[in-house]
């Protein structure tokens, strides 16, 4: 499973000596590093005889690492654990009641799949949950206007730089440009181009209003997806390893339904896609 943001993650050590029995270690650290490549070392726990663990609260979002490191005896260990932050386009009391949830424990499931669903949309219509993304590289030397990527943009204010990624190059404020929201297009308010690019930007991305037939597509596309885990006679397969099964098979190949794509077809961005 996947771990919120600010979310608490407890990382286990078991030691043994060369015959499997507990042994406990002269030291034990915790060594977890984040995606962007920092490191943090939480408090380990002596919990019994060559039993530890450590708890540690994600703060960054992506694929963090956790490797323990023991003397006496020496050992090593690696983990991986994804942090993520939820985002979808509906809430999970509405999920629940459009795929028919009941009293399914697969809640973490569901949350999976709301984001998988909201991803593939996105990716059709442009960001819809709004959030704020730093420093996004945008290619090019010069160029008239700039094409956002991840438009649309909430509000004609809502991109807060943009700068050439070189040291003394030139620089733009939110002041200095002229956005049209819906298609994520930057111009100069001076009507002069960018120059001395290649350039980083700084803005939110996503809408004010997510638009009905985006949110029934996104429903669509749950209640597909939440097929492996409905009971036995809903889909004809009976919950188990072979549901399991049928899940992992089918997020790695899946296709979004026909009825979906035609609602998310009247939203889709020229261009964009």
């Amino acid at each position: 499973m996947s771990y919120e943001v600010g979310t608490p993650y407890r990382s286990k050590l078991s030691v043994a000596d060369e015959n499997g029995s507990p042994e406990s270690a002269a030291s034990a650290v915790l060594t977890v590093t984040l995606p962007d490549g920092t490191t943090a070392n939480p408090s380990v726990t002596d919990d019994s005889t060559g039993e530890y663990h450590a708890d540690y609260v994600f703060t960054q979002e992506g694929l963090h690492k956790f490797t323990w490191v023991t003397t006496s005896p020496a050992t090593t260990q690696t983990d991986y654990q994804n942090a993520v932050i939820f985002r979808s386009v509906i809430g999970l009391t509405e999920a629940k009641n459009f795929v028919n949830f009941g009293t399914s424990p697969n809640e973490d499931i569901l949350r999976l799949i709301m984001g998988a669903a909201t991803e593939l949309v996105e990716n059709i219509v442009g960001s819809c949950v709004q959030r704020q993304l730093t420093n996004i590289r945008i290619p090019g030397s010069s160029k008239v206007a700039i094409r956002l990527p991840g438009a649309p943009v909430p509000t004609d204010s809502s991109v807060t730089s943009i700068a050439s990624i070189y040291p003394g190059g030139p620089s733009w404020t939110a002041s200095d440009l002229i956005v049209s929201p819906e298609s994520g297009v930057v111009q100069l308010a001076g009507l002069i181009p960018f120059w001395f690019g290649p350039w980083k930007a700084t803005y939110t991305v996503g809408r004010l209003v997510i638009p009905q037939s985006v949110q029934l597509a996104v429903k669509e596309i749950i209640y597909d997806m939440w097929s492996t885990q409905r009971p036995y006679g809903a889909d004809e397969l009976e919950p188990g390893p072979e549901a399991t099964a049928r899940f992992e098979q089918m997020v790695a190949s899946y296709t979004i339904p026909p009825h979906a794509l035609s609602l998310l077809g009247t939203q889709e961005i020229p261009g964009f896609a």
